[in-house]
């Protein structure tokens, strides 16, 4: 079964628990809603496209990394995909979400860098 039987199976898992007597306790922070990765985009009105390391983001590889104001907005206007839109901002923030991408593809997935009619 692929994501379609996710659901069914999750709920079967739910009947097994509580069929075993596992004490099961509902988590009060989950938030079954996640925020989209992928922002739309009109026009390529304050987007950048140049060189390879033109653009590129400067500073520390580690997730807690505090980005400046400046350097976020910069991030924002840097496109790593033309055809997408996609905005090195977008690509590190779905890097440093609470799912952990191992690799690029995961991260083509999530953002559609690379996924676009050139391809």
């Amino acid at each position: 079964p692929g994501l379609a039987g996710s659901p069914a199976i999750a709920l079967e898992v739910v009947r097994l628990l509580k069929e075993a007597k596992l004490p099961m306790e509902r988590n009060s922070t989950f938030n079954p809603n996640r925020a989209p990765i992928i922002s739309p985009k009109k026009g390529m009105r304050g987007l950048k496209m140049g060189p390879i390391g033109k653009n590129d983001s400067k500073g520390g590889t580690s997730p807690s990394d505090i980005i400046s104001p400046e350097e976020e907005k910069r991030m924002k206007s840097n496109v790593i995909c033309k055809c997408e839109k996609v905005t090195e901002m977008e690509v590190v923030r779905a890097i440093r979400r609470s799912l952990p991408i191992d690799s690029t593809q995961a991260i083509r997935k999530r953002t559609r860098a690379g996924m676009g009619h050139c391809q």
